[in-house]
């Protein structure tokens, strides 16, 4: 369909929503009916990430609404039920927003499984590299976790991750706890 112009294309949208409005709901949107779903998903602990901030490494960075911080991880460990390993470096760098109550997390971290720990009979010792990214207030966040790594634990890559991050009052401990639908 050409539209010649924007009330053209307003008139348009405005025709589609109307003879879309007649259908059966059903046939309205059939990937996404109006009815409630059938199930809802029921999230599961996995584990706690536990890392060390170090030093900002640079001064704050002014950026278009707030400034980014660039804070290393030094160390940290990750453990619980479907995962547990070493993490063995990383990076924070949150924007805050001008209002400084607003924050927004994004957290590289990297590191390797602990071989036979019980969570996998097989684990030899896995790679894995994990990213995070949300939004929230000073000390707490909520957030994705986005995880890739190998092995038996492959699965975790499909898995949507729910992070809920924590800091501690004088800010060098950070931890993540994840919560999926497994």
């Amino acid at each position: 369909m050409y539209i010649s112009s924007p009330s053209s294309a307003f008139t348009s949208l405005l025709a589609l929503t109307a003879t879309t409005a007649l259908l059966p709901r059903t046939l309205a949107n059939p990937l996404h009916p109006r009815e409630a779903p059938s199930k809802t998903p029921q999230l599961t602990y996995l584990f706690t990430v536990t890392v060390n901030v170090g030093t900002v490494l640079l001064p704050p960075i002014v950026i278009p609404g707030g400034t980014r911080l660039i804070e290393p991880l030094t160390s940290g460990s990750i453990s619980g039920p479907y995962l547990n390993a070493t993490v063995k470096g990383g990076l924070a760098y949150p924007t805050i927003v001008d209002n400084g109550a607003v924050q927004v997390p994004e957290i590289v971290i990297y590191g390797t499984t602990i071989p036979n720990n019980g969570t996998m009979a097989s684990d030899k010792g896995e790679n894995y590299f994990a990213i995070v990214e949300g939004v929230g207030g000073t000390m707490e966040q909520e957030s994705a976790l986005r995880l890739e790594i190998g092995g038996g634990y492959a699965g975790l890559n499909r898995t949507f991750i729910v992070a809920d991050i924590k800091r501690n009052a004088d800010g060098s401990v950070v931890s993540v706890d994840g919560f999926g639908a497994v």
